[in-house]
């Protein structure tokens, strides 16, 4: 089971790492990423350089990691 953060909008220092419409299996991602979307999205709900939320606006899954 992967955890999920629960609120509107990423905390500021964030950015968009991967995004897929709701229910696809195949993530999209923005720029050059150092990690999987599956290993994101595994360690999200302990990992506080990754925020995941799932049916954000727009109806998509959405992956952001802290800007280094």
């Amino acid at each position: 089971m992967t955890l999920a953060k629960k609120s509107a909008n990423p905390p500021a220092g964030f950015k968009l790492a991967y995004a897929r419409p709701r229910g696809e299996s195949e993530w999209v991602a923005f720029g050059t990423q150092h990690r999987a979307p599956a290993y994101l999205e595994r360690c999200a709900g302990i990992d506080p350089d990754v925020w995941l939320q799932y049916g954000a606006p727009g109806g998509q899954d959405v992956i952001y990691v802290r800007a280094r």
